[in-house]
This record gives structure tokens, C-alpha cells and sequence, in this order.
């Protein structure tokens, strides 16, 4: 059976008289997280008028203010960007660091009316900055990121690049959203401590309260952390920084190729292997046709993760410029390198045999041609962008992307010659 507050606060040596006296104060900082809460649920915000709401919360005209702002707007996303920087991301870090510490039960049950107090303290600070980041955020980005349209010719906007913009949208939309988890999660810590009027059926439920409560904290530390990449991060750090979450899927999809060029050997030799694999592999072997494609693609998969690898490790022990004469749509191509080849790969289901009697190599050839013309696009626009054109003795990384090149293409032909014979001499 559920205890009650007050037993639970027996339990733990607590004066249950005494946490009644707070109460009506523990009502007012549950109010405060609910205003908290919704005010970072910016999901379906309109993003009119953020420049009258900006202009009050620094006590200006919106009238002057708004005139300003549409004489020269970029001169104002610079600036708000450095803002956003310099000045208040590191006001919300502080706020947040501090606010971690408030909300450990022990502190609030000892002494409820000091920190109950200096919690509503900190959610005025919250409610401020908050609001001065959103409506901030809503002037450098007066659309939503998925209503961005491609950029061709911002190649000289620097830091008010829509490739920069966007991706600090998309972001700072997840921070808003990882602090509307904290606000919600303490407000809940608070009703189940027994500080406030409304009775709490759940007090044994605290620990799991106090888990979710940290790791949202660390999630929005990490959120905060992202922030400041998009804001200060090079072109190529930010370009790569999704490759990582593609490492994976590529391995994987390398595993599944292996498996149907040769299951027995794979299967037995490789400790990663499931269980359905191997049942996969004693129950319903690929056909002859199927472990011949997988095998003329092995050569190509590795070599495309061979790039994608060591790229991104070439990269991450790079000191570049912050900004290149890339275009947004230049920058987005290669951000999003890794995941559509992984995309091309999923949709070509090479692994549910094909018929011997329909099979066509043309599906083949354009799934290879389609990751070919891909990559054309990509390694060009990072050994010019990218790639030191002064000689650094122990930097050889253009010699090996030229030999990587050269290897990559021949791997194509290869397969696809390989496939179109397989196609040519299938018996009729």
C-alpha cells in the first residue's frame, strides 16, 4: 500500500507542521513551472510581432525599434547572434547550474522556505532569458527551419548563412523543448515532496522523478552546449557533425552485405552476429544471384565508410577558418552526405532476393550512380573548401583523397560491370 505524505515525512524525520507553513509558497513555485513550461513549448509559436515583444523586454519603442530593424536586419542578426553568445547563453547555463542545486530534496525539506523562495527567484531569471532568446531567435529566424528554402547565393553571409541559421533553430527548438521537461518534471518533484496544497497520491514515486529531473538537466546542458556550436563552430565542424550518427547504420548495412554474400562463414565468425541472424542463415540461405550482388557491393560499402571515417577523423584535428564561400545549399549537401547514401542503400532492399527470372540490373546501377554522383559533389566542395592548399609535411590527407577517389570509381565500374553480367547470363 502507498504511503502518505505525512508518513513519508515521518519516515524521514521531517516535522510535517512545519512543511504545511510552505505550502501555499510550494503552490506559487508550481505555478511558476507551469508558466515556465509553456512559455518553452514554442512548437506552434507564430513568430509575428517577436521584434515589439523583444523591444519591451528591453524597455525600447517597438516603434523606433521595428523601423531599425527593417532598415538593416542583417546588422541586427549579427548582433542578437553575439547577444545570444556573449551574453545570455551563459546566463542560462548559470541559471541552470544553479537551479540543479536548489532542487535536491534533501535541501528543500531541511529548509523549504529559503530555497522555495530563491526558486521563484530563479524562475523570474528564467522567464527573462528565456523569452529574450526566444524572441531573439525568432527575428534571426523570422521563418521556422522546415519553411527555409535552399540558399544558392549567401556564400558571403557568413555567420547569417541559412545553413548556420537553420541548424541554430532546429536546435535551439530542442533546448526549449528539454527545458519544458524540467520545468514539468519540478513541478511534479514539488507536489511529491508535499510542498504544496494539492495532495500527492504518488510520494513513492519520488526516485523516478529525481532520475527523469537529471537527465533532463543533463540532456539541456548538452542542448545548451549545441548551441553555442552552431554559434560559434567552423563551417566544417558543423558540416560533419551528424556524420558520427551515421557510423552505424553504414556497419550495419556492411554486417547484412557480408551475411548474404557468404552467411555460414560470416555468421559463425562474427560475435556481433544475432540470433535471427542466424537463423536467417541455417533456415533460408540467400540465393546464389543474391550472395554474387552482395559481393560485388562489399568493395564499394567499405570504401564508402572508409571515407566518411576517416573524413570525419581528418576533420575533427583540423584548425580551420570559421567561414567559407560555400552556399547553404553547398554546406547542406555535405552535412546530409552520409545519411542519403545510407537512404539510397534502405530503399534498394537489396536483401529480399530478387526472382532470378525479373531481376534487372538497372535498379543496381542507379542505386551505385546515385551514391557516385553524390560523393562527385561532396569531395570536390571539401578539398576546396576545406583542405589546406599550403604543403603540411604531416598532413597528406588530399594525396589520400585522390587515391581514395580514383579507388572509389573503379570499385563502381567494377560492381556494376559485375552486376550487369550477372543480369546478361541469368538463364531464360
Amino acid at each position: 500500500m502507498t504511503d502518505s505524505i505525512e508518513e513519508c515525512l515521518h519516515r524521514l524525520n521531517l516535522d510535517p507542521s512545519e512543511i504545511q507553513k510552505h505550502r501555499s509558497q510550494g503552490d506559487l513555485v508550481r505555478q511558476g513551472f507551469s508558466r515556465l513550461a509553456t512559455k518553452c513549448d514554442i512548437r506552434t509559436d507564430g513568430r509575428a510581432d517577436s521584434d515589439v515583444a523583444l523591444a519591451k523586454s528591453f524597455s525600447l519603442d517597438p516603434v523606433i525599434f521595428k523601423k531599425a530593424l527593417s532598415l538593416n536586419p542583417a546588422h541586427f542578426q549579427k548582433d542578437f547572434l553575439t547577444r545570444l553568445e556573449s551574453s545570455l547563453l551563459p546566463l542560462l547555463r548559470s541559471l541552470l547550474e544553479s537551479f540543479s542545486l536548489q532542487l535536491d530534496p534533501s535541501r528543500l525539506m531541511d529548509q523549504p522556505g529559503p530555497e522555495l523562495k530563491w526558486i521563484l527567484e530563479l524562475q523570474s531569471l528564467f522567464e527573462v532569458t528565456l523569452e529574450q532568446i526566444k524572441f531573439m531567435l525568432y527575428i534571426i529566424c523570422p521563418k521556422k527551419v522546415t519553411f527555409i528554402l535552399k540558399q544558392t547565393d549567401d556564400q558571403h553571409d557568413e555567420e547569417v548563412k541559412i545553413f548556420r541559421l537553420s541548424g541554430l533553430d532546429s536546435q535551439l527548438m530542442v533546448m526549449f523543448n528539454d527545458f519544458r521537461c524540467i520545468f514539468q518534471t519540478s513541478s511534479e518533484l514539488i507536489w511529491q515532496l508535499g510542498l504544496s496544497t494539492e495532495t500527492c497520491d504518488q510520494p513513492d514515486d519520488m526516485p523516478d522523478t529525481q532520475n527523469r529531473l537529471f537527465q533532463n538537466i543533463s540532456k539541456s546542458e548538452d542542448s545548451i552546449y549545441w548551441t553555442f556550436r552552431w554559434l560559434e563552430g567552423s563551417e566544417l565542424e558543423l558540416v560533419i557533425q551528424d556524420w558520427p550518427n551515421q557510423f552505424s547504420e553504414i556497419d550495419a548495412f556492411l554486417h547484412k552485405m557480408a551475411l548474404g554474400a557468404n552467411p555460414w562463414i560470416d555468421v559463425e565468425q562474427d560475435e556481433q552476429s544475432s540470433d535471427e541472424d542466424r537463423w536467417i542463415a541455417t533456415n533460408q540461405p540467400s540465393s546464389d544471384l543474391n550472395s554474387q550482388i552482395a559481393r560485388s557491393l562489399i568493395p564499394v560499402l567499405k570504401l564508402m565508410r572508409l571515407f566518411y571515417k576517416k573524413s570525419y577523423a581528418w576533420a575533427m584535428n583540423q584548425e580551420v577558418y570559421l567561414f567559407t564561400t560555400m552556399s547553404s545549399d553547398q554546406l547542406e549537401s555535405i552535412a546530409q552526405s552520409a545519411s542519403y547514401c545510407i537512404t539510397v542503400l534502405i530503399d534498394f532492399n537489396l536483401f529480399f532476393d530478387p526472382d532470378p527470372n525479373e531481376f534487372s540490373s538497372v535498379s543496381y546501377t542507379e542505386t551505385l550512380k546515385t551514391i557516385q554522383s553524390n560523393l562527385d559533389t561532396v569531395v570536390p566542395l571539401i578539398v576546396l573548401h576545406f583542405v589546406p592548399t599550403e604543403f603540411l609535411p604531416h598532413d597528406n590527407f588530399k594525396e589520400w583523397l585522390v587515391d581514395w577517389y580514383t579507388a572509389f570509381n573503379l570499385a563502381i565500374f567494377n560492381s556494376i560491370k559485375n552486376v550487369d553480367s550477372l543480369a546478361t547470363n541469368l538463364p531464360q
